[in-house]
């Protein structure tokens, strides 16, 4: 299965079953778009990737959004998902399903109605050949076009692929450092709350000995 059918899965796989819909599901503008629940979603879109001699831009995206998707940040959810809406050809396909569903042989009851999340920022990048060795260059950039992160990875042209590899990994690392939640902070607020628990009952106890004192004192007048 290429890695262009696993975002399309992935993508439907996103979606919600329902009832018959209605409304004519015909065109896919007339689906809404949706932000993702949490972090980034990063989407992608062939024309954006320029390629050098046999190695075409198409392939650099492949393979660039490929790892991009199985990458998984550390000790946390993954703060970005790779969405499909950006390319094209994935949205005419996942229209096709869309109006396949609407065949009759289909179950009106089980068709899908797919909630599709809008790119946040978008994966861009360029390859290069130096002599024997491949350059890859990848950068995400938000919406304004603002470049959030970028990456370079070279490796042997026999293995040209371990450059987009290894910069495709380069800007997930980024993407997860970014977006990674912080464990500190939350610990520093319960340490900070708990020192003024504590110098709140030590001013208690200091305010209860002070008026012992004054209450013996007063009784040995």
């Amino acid at each position: 299965m290429t890695s262009r059918w696993i975002c399309i899965c992935l993508l439907l796989a996103c979606a919600h079953c329902t009832g018959p819909s209605g409304g004519d599901q015909s065109s896919m503008s007339s689906l809404p778009m949706h932000p993702p629940a949490r972090g980034k979603s990063v989407g992608w879109n062939p024309d954006d990737f320029s390629g050098s001699g046999p190695v075409t831009g198409r392939m650099i995206a492949d393979i660039a959004i490929t790892t991009l998707g199985e990458v998984q940040c550390p000790d946390s959810d993954s703060p970005y998902m790779v969405v499909s809406t950006e390319n094209p050809r994935d949205m005419e396909a996942i229209k096709g399903e869309l109006e396949l569903q609407k065949d009759p042989a289909f179950d009106p009851a089980s068709r899908v109605t797919p909630r599709l999340i809008a790119a946040t920022h978008l994966l861009k990048g360029s390859f290069t050949i130096d002599g024997d060795r491949a350059i890859a260059n990848l950068r995400i950039e938000d919406r304004s076009g603002n470049v959030i992160a970028s990456a370079t990875g070279e490796a042997s042209m026999a293995d040209f692929w371990k450059a987009v590899d290894s910069a495709a990994k380069a800007l997930a690392a980024d993407l997860c450092k970014e977006d990674k939640p912080s464990k500190k902070k939350p610990e520093l607020e319960r340490y900070q709350q708990m020192n003024k628990d504590l110098l709140k009952e030590q001013q208690v106890r200091e305010q209860s000995a002070g008026a012992r004192v004054k209450r013996y004192a007063d009784s040995i007048r």
